[in-house]
């Protein structure tokens, strides 16, 4: 049957002006969006055959509506075609135009998103313009006068203020450590609040009347936020940390300087003035300031200069003065001497080997390299101005067996050394004597008899270069890792720890690895995203992992639960077992060990009893691994049941018993950020992974029992919990009983990258 033509001209016309307008709609809104919205699980379909046959579809079906429109030529096929044909334009508009709501709705949201993280962002740039105020009343603590001279020009003419208070005795002593002559000292603040001149201020009288100087002192944000709609006004909440010498008088009538840890908080308020009020420093000011006066002439001098001329200029465009200053709390930690002094020149005599601890090559390179200077090459292609993973090492160990402890340094770039104890208090580097100066990218060095012939071995673990087994012969060190392992040494290992976790009498190796600065290109199968950017990329996967190891971890990079950021996966960790004789072997029958991430640490303790050791992974960019060791080789993941994956960015984990009621405890080493922690707390719904990751250190307490194996955290930033979090970027942890008194304490590492002074500018940390 045929669409009439006559006498119904109008009804075809009719017809055929619906049609072209659903082949217009229908262009508009099935596309590329639209499709990925309805098909997609992730958003995101990429293939660029996909998005053409897409875009040929829309053009097509446009053409043809719009000739339709134009011309409404009469229709030449039947009824029922022409019924089935509007009907699947119907079905197309009205899914495209479902996906096209969809999609505005998620645009409102991203504007929404957007609004917000555009306040987060102007809260923390103005948190940035106060950090280098902040500097100046650090010098005003350091000088014993809050505020100075130069620091009086933040204040405004009248301050509302709640100080220390000027009571007779300002503090009270409220706890003693005997075993480690450690007084804690908490300093009364003032109960009302008064208004003050800034010209007659004079803050924290009663406690400069007690410090002779300090030796350190430093104001950091905690948080803050604006209080008007205005942005004119702004609080925020300051901690402060340092270190000074009290005075004290003798029983015998000397002066002595007992040494503080001063730790304090202050809400400050701000009041942003008319750039035509704001006080400035010129550029060079703040250079001369910042370089103590020195005035070379380099090409860095010049970018300091241009910094400092920025952050001058964003100072005119809002200079922020305190109207309020309202102390919360101040405690001293004081003692008679440093339990621990740093005394590397004395012990070191002969002055080459003091050079040699003492320099640092990497830094020695990054100077090179900000300063541009002509001749510099870099020492290897992967060579990044932090280092990241590529960290050096130290091991201690007794080499000789004279009862006096030995260190091994390891180097970044430059030969590891090797520092002899002669038992007078003494060292001697003596690194190529015993065949131990090996160059460039170790990471870490366990020392022990692994060939059980009586003397000490060492395994060394590389990043940039291949894994060492050092076999001693006779007091030298020779190289026997193509003869005594079973596969070629790896690369890319952080971390190297010895466990007999078969219960055989010999050590085995557990190789922790980690990924960093290495390409998630393969010279496999590439998409081509990947082989646009191989233009720019001149390291892969196989560079540093065997074919089949590099292939996996492509693959799982590309799957769809991989993340940068909280679930990034990384090169396997390996298990070599010892099979005697120092001959080493890949085990097997342990797919639970072989994890795929970058494992900064494995941390090895029998946590459930049961008579072998198990291991804690502190896996960096994903959650942990806790792994038990049921024998016969077999290890299991029991992560989720015990809920110690604990994401924070893993960077070390130590076992001990804390409360002594016979279970090994676990305290995981992350990071803490005072900034990280500020932004995320401002962020409605956020991920709570990316919380948790400036959240800190964690402690967990075993609360296992009998098969039923559970572990409770029990840290926090506030009391009850145990207030064992807040440990800056950490690294390595250990639990130590260090004042003898039973029970354990922790020792954390903490730090990360401090600018060589030459090229350090005011915003570097």
């Amino acid at each position: 049957m045929k669409l009439p033509s006559n006498p119904n001209v109008k009804r075809s016309r009719i017809a055929v002006i619906l049609l072209g307008i659903l082949l217009v709609l229908t262009a508009l809104l099935v596309n590329k969006w639209s499709i990925e919205l309805l098909i997609s699980s992730d958003g995101d379909i990429s293939s660029l055959l996909f998005m053409g046959v897409i875009a040929a579809l829309q053009i097509g079906a446009l053409i043809a509506g719009f000739r339709l429109l134009w011309s409404k030529p009469e229709l030449g096929f039947s009824l029922g075609l022409y019924s089935i044909t509007v009907f699947v334009l119907l079905a197309g508009v009205f899914l495209g135009g479902f996906a096209s709501l969809e999609i505005l709705n998620s645009f409102t949201r991203d504007r929404q998103t957007v609004k917000m993280f555009h306040a987060v962002n102007e809260a923390e740039d103005v948190n940035m313009l106060l950090m280098l105020q902040l500097d100046k009343l650090r010098k005003s603590v350091m000088n014993l006068q809050l505020p100075d001279y130069q620091s009086s020009t933040f204040f405004d003419n009248q301050v509302k203020i709640v100080d220390l208070a000027a009571q007779n005795p300002p503090s009270s002593y409220t706890e003693f450590l005997p075993n480690v002559d450690v007084s804690k000292r908490e300093w009364r603040i003032a109960v009302n609040e008064f208004e003050g001149s800034s010209k007659k201020m004079s803050l924290w009288r009663p406690l400069f009347a007690q410090v002779a100087y300090f030796e350190h002192a430093k104001f950091s944000i905690k948080k803050g936020r604006f209080l008007d709609e205005s942005h004119h006004e702004f609080e925020t909440e300051i901690l402060f940390s340092g270190v000074a010498r009290m005075k004290s008088q003798g029983t015998n009538g000397t002066r002595q300087f007992p040494i503080a840890s001063i730790t304090g908080s202050q809400i400050i308020r701000w009041k942003k003035q008319p750039p035509a009020l704001a006080k400035t420093e010129t550029a060079l000011d703040k250079h001369a300031e910042a370089t103590n006066g020195k005035t070379e002439s380099d090409s860095h001098t010049l970018r300091s200069i241009s910094v400092h001329e920025r952050e001058s200029s964003k100072l005119n465009e809002a200079t922020w003065f305190i109207t309020g200053w309202h102390m919360k709390n101040l405690e001293t930690m004081e003692t008679q001497e440093s339990t621990f002094v740093e005394i590397l020149d004395a012990v070191l005599s002969n002055p080459e080997d003091l050079a040699k601890a003492r320099r640092s090559i990497h830094e020695e390179m990054v100077v090179k390299l900000i300063k541009r200077v002509e001749d510099f090459k870099k020492p290897h292609k992967r060579f990044r101005v932090h280092a990241g993973a590529r960290h050096p090492g130290i091991s201690v160990v007794d080499l000789d067996r004279d009862g006096f402890d030995d260190i091994y340094v390891m180097a970044r770039w430059g030969e590891n050394m090797f520092f002899h104890n002669r038992g007078d208090g003494t060292f001697e580097e003596i690194a190529a004597e015993l065949g131990l100066n090996i160059k460039d990218h170790t990471t870490a060095a366990i020392f022990a008899d692994f060939d059980n012939d009586g003397d000490t071995d060492v395994f060394l673990g590389r990043s940039m270069g291949r894994s060492k087994y050092l076999i001693n012969e006779n007091g030298k060190f020779s190289d026997r890792s193509a003869e005594m392992v079973d596969i070629p040494m790896p690369y890319l290992v952080t971390s190297v720890s010895a466990v007999d976790y078969n219960g055989d009498g010999l050590l085995d190796i557990y190789l922790s690895t980690y990924g960093d600065g290495i390409s998630v290109f393969s010279r496999g199968r590439r998409s081509y995203l990947e082989k646009f950017m191989e233009r720019f990329n001149d390291t892969y996967l196989e560079d540093y992992l065997p074919e089949e190891d590099a292939k996996e971890l492509h693959r799982l990079r590309r799957s769809s639960d991989s993340h940068m950021t909280y679930n990034r996966y990384g090169p396997p960790n390996i298990l070599l077992k010892n099979v005697g004789g120092g001959r080493f072997e890949v085990a097997k029958g342990s797919p639970a060990l072989r994890v795929f991430r970058s494992t900064f640490q494995a941390t090895w303790a029998d946590f459930d009893g049961d008579g072998d050791p198990d291991v804690y992974l502190a896996n960096d960019f994903a959650p942990n691994n806790l792994i038990r060791n049921d024998g016969d080789g077999k290890f299991v993941d029991i992560t989720e049941e015990t809920g110690t994956a604990d994401f924070g960015f893993g960077m070390g984990a130590t076992w001990g018993d804390y409360d002594n009621d016979g279970k090994q405890d676990l305290y995981v080493t992350n990071m803490y950020s005072k900034a990280g922690r500020r932004i995320t707390a401002q962020i409605p719904g956020l991920d709570s992974r990316f919380i948790l990751g400036a959240r800190g250190n964690s402690l967990f307490r075993n609360t296992s029992h009998g098969t039923s194996y559970e572990f409770k955290r029990v840290s926090g930033l506030e009391a009850p919990e145990l207030m064992v979090e807040k440990g800056g970027w950490g690294w390595g942890s250990q639990f130590i009983d260090f004042d003898n008194d039973g029970y354990l304490d922790i020792y954390a590492l903490n730090g990360f990258f401090t600018a060589p002074a030459e090229v350090a500018i005011a915003v570097d940390t």
